[in-house]
């Protein structure tokens, strides 16, 4: 009886909270898109990170949705899954490339941030 007590205190404080605060929502950025375009093209996406970004629509940003409709197009016709991984043809490299290079122009990174290698290269020729 106890358990069913604070099980139900626990579910009505759930309820209480999506009611003031808002159901969780998952946002898609375009640094997240261009992070997984560029782990398809390394040849180091897993087919979860795949299922993640194509299964849901970016309800936030058109653009970015149309990309993602646009990588599930490509993805079906010249991807497989080998050890875990999704694989692309070399067409499919070509078109996700180039993909991802128009995301870069419509979406350039901020002043003052760069991609993860360059900055580390950076930041180590930058240690005494």
């Amino acid at each position: 009886m106890l358990t069913f007590a604070a099980a139900l205190v626990v579910v009505c404080l759930c309820i209480l909270g999506f009611i003031l605060l808002g159901a969780p929502v998952y946002r898609v950025e375009a640094a997240n898109v261009k992070a997984l375009l560029a782990l398809l093209l390394a040849d180091k996406a897993t087919q979860s990170d795949w299922d993640v970004f194509s299964g849901m629509p970016i309800r936030n940003d058109a653009r970015l949705d149309a990309i993602r409709l646009r990588c599930r197009e490509i993805v079906a016709r010249e991807a497989f899954v080998k050890r875990g991984k999704l694989r692309l043809s070399s067409r499919g490299k070509e078109e996700i490339g180039a993909l991802l290079r128009a995301l870069e122009q419509q979406f350039p990174a901020p002043a003052g941030r760069r991609g993860g290698q360059q900055q580390e290269q950076q930041e180590q020729q930058e240690r005494p």
